[in-house]
């Protein structure tokens, strides 16, 4: 190794800034882009219940385009997130199919 591939590779280390799995004790796991140790870009998370979210991450936080699926399988968001709620544009799929197309803001629907 060179001089430039051991810094790259140190500063990585440090930085956590990799793509990888990490699986919790009580089994939940996030599969995906790690910066500074925090879920950050691309990722899948899953719950042992069922619920799941795939879609983008911002320091730890749903940031960006996602899909949340709950723990049935049935219900679900597909749109936009910010800091960990649903804001923007977005589409919610109820128990019985039905979909809901407009707007969140701070997690609430709003048109």
């Amino acid at each position: 190794m060179n001089y430039h591939q051991i810094t790259t590779l140190f500063l990585k280390l440090i930085f956590f800034d990799y793509q990888g799995v990490h699986t919790w004790c009580d089994g939940r796991k996030f599969e995906g882009n790690w910066l500074n140790n925090n879920m950050h870009g691309w990722g899948i998370y899953t719950w042992n219940d069922g619920r799941r979210y795939e879609g983008e991450y911002k320091f730890d936080k749903k940031h960006g385009y996602g899909v949340y699926t709950w723990g049935d399988g049935k219900k679900k968001y597909e749109g936009f997130w910010k800091f960990g709620k649903q804001h923007g544009l977005g589409q919610y799929t109820n128990l019985e199919g039905k979909t809901r197309i407009g707007k969140w803001e701070d997690g609430k629907r709003i048109g």
